[in-house]
């Protein structure tokens, strides 16, 4: 499966942490670490078609201990998802688009943090990814209910962190799409999570 990595036209964290783009494309927050926090990336479409969205969260040495996150103890929520397309003769016109899988490399198990949490529309549930616990970057990939063939001119996605466990965000991210109709990560039988994510990173982003 081939990845590409977005390019963003815009960034910006809602309620107020500094966003940064980095040379590898990914963007590092840093200021004041919110209770809760949005980031909002728009970007020119790199595709004509897209089937699906990948996240994710690298580690960076101001993050809490070198880790994911930026919560005292490294630990993330990511309570919603979301992906809008705009189109060439309505570039302003935002339009949502339905994800009807969640794959992730690594859940919390204590309590109910799972990855498929994170489409389900609702605010108080979310996909914790256990940083305090097991330290290393987190990949997560959010498949488009219907592929989107029709070109866009635009797309923008919002990363939710607005759990109840308070300051629970990444530090540093990285977004990226594929037109690729068949996606190992949601058919693999018996392959563990963390070989799969290996596998699914391009060899010149492997540098965490």
């Amino acid at each position: 499966v081939s990845w590409e990595v977005i390019d963003q036209e815009t960034f910006t964290a809602k309620n107020g942490s500094t966003m940064t783009k980095l040379d590898d494309k990914s963007l590092l927050a840093s200021g004041k670490n919110q209770a809760k926090e949005i980031y909002e990336v728009i970007s020119a479409s790199p595709l004509e078609k897209l089937t699906a969205v990948r996240l994710e969260g690298l580690t960076h040495e101001t993050n809490t201990a070198g880790k994911t996150g930026r919560s005292s103890n490294s630990n993330v929520v990511v309570t919603e998802f979301e992906v809008f397309v705009a189109t060439q003769e309505k570039p302003d016109d935002w339009m949502p688009v339905k994800l009807s899988a969640a794959w992730a490399d690594h859940e919390q198990t204590n309590g109910d943090f799972k990855i498929a949490n994170a489409i389900d529309g609702k605010p108080q549930t979310g996909w914790a990814i256990a940083g305090h616990e097991k330290p290393g970057s987190r990949t997560a990939v959010f498949r488009l209910e219907k592929p989107l063939e029709q070109p866009a001119s635009r797309v923008k996605i919002l990363v939710r962190q607005e759990s109840v466990y308070a300051n629970h965000q990444f530090g540093r991210i990285r977004l990226a799409v594929t037109d690729a109709d068949s996606l190992p990560q949601f058919h693999a039988q018996g392959v563990p999570s963390d070989v799969l994510a290996v596998i699914q990173i391009e060899t010149d982003q492997r540098n965490e």
